[in-house]
């Protein structure tokens, strides 16, 4: 009997060194077989499981739900009849008759290559299309900084039953390190319980599906949250604060200074100002810096609320706009500006410098945070 017990101690000590001397890839990897292995029977019985949609080649990899007892194939044609059927939706929806269903297969199992798997949230239909710009940009700066990239169809969530969708926001959670919501319309007031005085471009179908979802994510806590201009006030949002619906109409700053309202694009709508930087991860993605240089794109801004999940790290040099939000668990950052943006696009060779090492800092980020859970897990499976 003693021979026996000092054996498997012998055996647990052994286990322990080898697991020392691994890798941080071949802990990884171990990692997700054990996971994989402890899992399938969720995999197989799940009654909700995240496919990959491509209408062509080009397009981007687009995230769906899929029903129990439902191929691949039926869940994107679902998708695509119910937003042809919602009148709210088709008003941003495109040319979705000629959508086509080129390829679809099952999200697989997280890569061990290192890069951290990213989800952006789909707020117009161009994001889900090889000719939106925007999207396209956004998944090549995000790529470049070591992410792999994903797009969640624009209202993934339409007409799901209660319990259906939020096994879908589940699988979100459980299958991406970094989400982002990104720049565009201004976002419901409904979402934040006051009535619309000066937000316009409203489709209350969407917001209520990405706050749904922004939320989910938040509460979990299994990833990291990013948020960009709408991005960051849905991030915002959901995290308890409200809106200023207009800068300049409710006394709050100075619309002009935060855009241009006569450009015709994002290029020519960009204004520039000053932000002061608190000690921050915001700081610490910027080498400690206290103040920054931005592009500007926006006629709202957050309201901050003491008792919100969130707190404000960056103010604009005039009027003490929020530039930048924190999450007090350190589990999510928002910018009010557009580090994304390209020199092509900002004319800005040093702010595209910089905006481009905020996102490789939230990439780094996540991918050290999802790490962490790594370890966790594995420390718990050898103890």
């Amino acid at each position: 009997m003693t021979l026996k017990s000092n054996t498997l101690k012998s055996n647990a000590r052994g286990a322990r060194l080898a697991l020392k001397m691994l890798t941080l890839n071949q802990v990884r990897n171990i990692l997700a077989v054990l996971i994989f292995l402890f899992l399938v029977p969720t995999f197989v019985f799940a009654e909700v499981r995240l496919i990959v949609w491509q209408n062509d080649s080009n397009s981007p990899r687009i995230i769906l739900p899929q029903l129990e007892n439902e191929s691949p194939a039926a869940a994107v044609e679902r998708y695509l009849k119910n937003v042809t059927d919602n009148q709210e939706l088709r008003k941003i929806s495109g040319p979705i008759d000629n959508v086509q269903i080129k390829s679809v297969q099952n999200l697989p199992l997280e890569n061990s290559s290192g890069k951290v798997r990213l989800a952006f949230i789909a707020n117009w239909f161009q994001d889900m299309t090889a000719a939106g710009e925007r999207i396209q940009r956004n998944l090549k700066t995000f790529s470049q900084a070591g992410a792999d990239t994903y797009v969640i169809a624009l209202s993934a969530d339409l007409n799901l039953a209660n319990q259906d969708a939020e096994d879908f926001r589940k699988e979100i959670s459980k299958n991406f390190s970094l989400l982002v919501s990104l720049g565009g319309d201004d976002i419901s007031p409904d979402l934040y319980g006051e009535e619309k005085t000066f937000s316009r471009n409203l489709n209350l179908t969407r917001d209520r599906s990405e706050l749904k979802l922004v939320r989910y994510f938040k509460q979990t806590a299994r990833g990291i949250f990013f948020g960009i201009c709408r991005g960051h006030q849905m991030g915002a949002i959901a995290d308890g604060h409200k809106m200023h619906q207009d800068l300049t109409k409710t006394g709050t700053g100075d619309t002009d200074y935060h855009i241009n309202l006569n450009g015709k694009n994002s290029s020519e709508m960009q204004t520039w100002h000053g932000i002061d930087i608190q000690k921050s991860l915001l700081s610490r993605f910027l080498n400690g810096a206290d103040q920054l240089f931005v592009n500007s794109v926006h006629h709202q801004a957050v309201k901050i609320s003491p008792s919100a999940n969130s707190e404000a790290v960056a103010y604009d040099d005039k009027n003490h706009i929020v530039e930048a939000l924190q999450g007090k668990n350190n589990k999510s950052v928002s910018v009010q500006f557009h580090p994304e943006f390209p020199t092509e696009i900002s004319g800005n060779a040093q702010f595209s410098e910089n905006g481009f090492q905020i996102i490789k800092g939230i990439v780094s980020y996540a991918r050290l945070y999802r790490q962490k859970n790594y370890f966790n897990q594995c420390r718990k499976l050898f103890q």
